[in-house]
């Protein structure tokens, strides 16, 4: 792809990631989307848990507390990022009808 290693390189400047034999290895204050390797990246317990709390361990459309997953606000498929501010709580029936959709 052109231009990945130049966006690699400046990531690199920034401290955000670091290239060890070939292998991606990001910094904890990178932010953005991760891939490694062609596959993502899966969202830390820490980040996980603290999403869940805020959320009050509840679903935001239904307030269930049973089947509860992860969705992100602007979908990562879509360019959206997995800080905690784009993530919210859902159980899987309401995050599969929303699907990769903003609202």
């Amino acid at each position: 792809m052109p231009g990945t290693s130049r966006a690699r390189g400046e990531l690199v400047r920034a401290g955000l990631v670091q290239v060890d034999d070939h292998e991606v290895v990001f910094s904890p204050s990178f932010t953005g989307r991760r891939k490694r390797f062609g596959v993502r990246v899966q969202i830390s317990e820490s980040v996980r848990s603290a999403v869940y709390e805020r959320d009050g361990h509840a679903c935001v459309v239904c307030g269930t507390s049973e089947s509860l997953t992860l969705d992100h606000i602007f979908p990562w498929s879509q360019g959206g990022c997995d800080d905690p501010g784009n993530l919210q709580t859902m159980c899987q029936s309401c995050n599969s009808r929303k699907g990769a959709r903003l609202s």
